[in-house]
């Protein structure tokens, strides 16, 4: 009876798309953005740099107003 073993398939796979998108969920409110696969210690540095020029980019803009 192939129909029978489709309830259990159902139910492991919805357990795991469930805890991954739990686990998606969290990470996105936590951090406020996706989680960068694989980020190395220079993608980490550029990501920094770049949050810093923002920042001081809205600075100088609220200066200037």
């Amino acid at each position: 009876m192939p129909y029978q073993t489709a309830p259990p398939l159902i139910i492991i796979f919805a357990a795991f798309n469930a805890a991954s998108g739990l686990m998606w969920g969290v990470q996105r409110l936590c951090i406020g953005e996706d989680k960068k696969i694989q980020q190395d210690e220079w993608s980490f540095a550029m990501d920094n740099r770049d949050k810093k020029i923002e920042e001081l980019r809205k600075m100088l803009k609220a200066a200037d107003e």
